[in-house]
Order: structure tokens, then sequence, then C-alpha cells
């Protein structure tokens, strides 16, 4: 009888033990946190912006997180235009730019990239986006001050 009741006994362990098992582990998919809607961010660049006496043939920016390039060819502005356009990759988180036309002497250049760098994530974009660098000793400014007279009031 002492071994029928200990079996009894065993076997509601067991069967406690498998229920309780079972019962902790409630599969379910995880739900990923918050959306990313956060545009990548440039960390830094070689040569940094805004150098002087740029003699490089290439930039390699780098982002905090993995980028995209979305209609590069429309929203790529380069001032002044270069007879032959660079060429724009990507590789993980660094945007790569290999310049193949021959750059003016003392020449400010502004590469205008609108939106079209953009994470992998959820494509967001990195609006309003620009390098520059000149080829000179200083980066002009881009601006032109002065005053406007009315011809008439004179």
């Amino acid at each position: 009888m002492i071994t029928y009741l200990k079996a009894i006994r065993r076997i509601i362990i067991i069967l406690g033990i498998l229920y309780l098992m079972g019962a902790c582990a409630n599969i379910v998919p995880p739900n990923g946190g918050p959306k990313d809607v956060i545009p990548p961010r440039a960390l830094k660049s070689e040569p940094a912006n805004r150098t002087s006496r740029f003699k490089n043939k290439q930039i390699k920016i780098v982002f905090d997180e993995y980028v995209q390039l979305k209609n590069l060819n429309t929203e790529l502005m380069i001032s002044p235009p270069m007879n032959e356009p660079p060429q724009v990759t990507v590789r993980g988180k660094s945007l790569i730019i290999k310049i193949e036309d021959t750059l003016k002497t003392h020449t400010t250049y502004n590469m205008y990239f609108g939106n079209a760098i953009a994470d992998i994530t959820e494509s967001n974009s990195l609006s309003n986006f620009s390098y520059v660098f000149s080829t000179g000793e200083f980066v002009d400014s881009m601006r032109v001050k002065g005053y406007i007279y009315d011809a008439f009031d004179f």
C-alpha cells in the first residue's frame, strides 16, 4: 500500500511539474519596440565637411545607421555643376562619393542631397543634407551682402 501511495504521489508531482512547465512558456512574438521615426545622422566625413584646399578624389560620409539612396538622379544638385557627375555609392553605414571630374581651382563646391539619403529600416529621409568643400584657401559663404537703392528716389 505504501508503494502504491508513493507511485501516485510521484505521478501527481510529475504531472504538476509538466503543467507548470507548459504554463510558463507562453509563446508570443516580440513587439519590436516603438517605430523608428528618426532619420540617419552624419557622424563624420573624410575629408571633413566645409574643408578648404580640397584635393581628394573620394569623400566618405559615415552615418549612425545603415542608409540607402532614393531618387539620387533627381535629388542631388551640385553647384557649380561638374562636367562628369560623381559616382555615389552606399557601403553599409557609409556614403562614398568618387569625383571623376577635374575640379576648378579656388572654387567652393556644394553637393546638396535633398531627400536622397534615408535609413533602410523605415526610409526616414535626411532632409536638406549638403557637403561643402573648397579647392581654394577658404570656403565661400555663398551669400551676397549689400544695399539696394531705388533709382527714382535720387
